[in-house]
């Protein structure tokens, strides 16, 4: 990974918590959110894993180490991850390194993607995980669903679906998310609005 790449990973993390990207808003937000710290160690971490300066290579798994020690994250850097990632509350998360995540995503709490019998999770674009839900092998999580609270997925989820229960089953489809959420990149709109908020000039 580039550190182009690496920038847009970190602004698109950031984007998500406060609907902005900026040297300021990454500042405030390391300090007061503890998904985006997170996330923002993660990225560093993925960045200097291909580095050939061993000592930055160190200090900054150390310190990403440090943070998902604390908030009980098991989130390995082989991980692949897409642009946009949110964990709300953080605690007591794991996930596979060979499960493969999309962009936008929200993960909460006590989520688990889980490898069985050599497979593990993919999960598409934004896609949300609530709560205590499980997704165990080599399952595919389509596009713009929603896994329940608590939910055990051990089958396939097709796109625009809500899923719940144990096992899971599909509840609502087709499923469209009308929420206003701060999903990477912006829309034209979004950046127009910032750039008038911060007095920029647009043509």
């Amino acid at each position: 990974m580039t550190w182009q790449e690496t920038k847009e990973r970190i602004a698109s993390d950031l984007y998500r918590h406060e609907g902005r990207a900026g040297f300021g808003a990454m500042l405030k937000t390391l300090r007061n959110s503890r998904s985006f710290k997170i996330t923002f160690w993660f990225r560093l971490a993925q960045f200097v894993q291909a580095s050939g300066i061993p000592v930055v290579k160190q200090l900054v798994k150390w310190q990403y180490r440090r943070v998902t020690t604390r908030y009980c994250v098991d989130l390995p850097v082989r991980t692949t991850v897409g642009k946009g990632l949110i964990i709300y509350h953080c605690y007591g998360m794991v996930i596979h390194e060979d499960s493969v995540i999309g962009d936008n995503c929200m993960l909460a709490h006590q989520v688990t993607l889980a490898t069985e019998k050599g497979g593990a999770p993919v999960i598409g674009n934004q896609v949300r995980i609530a709560p205590g839900a499980k997704i165990v092998g080599g399952v595919d999580v389509g596009d713009y669903v929603v896994v329940g609270t608590n939910c055990v997925v051990v089958r396939d989820i097709p796109a625009h679906c809500v899923s719940v229960g144990i096992p899971n089953k599909i509840i609502d489809r087709p499923y469209e998310d009308d929420a206003n959420r701060y999903f990477w990149p912006p829309s034209l709109e979004a950046q127009k609005r910032e750039n008038h908020k911060q007095g920029a000039f647009t043509e």
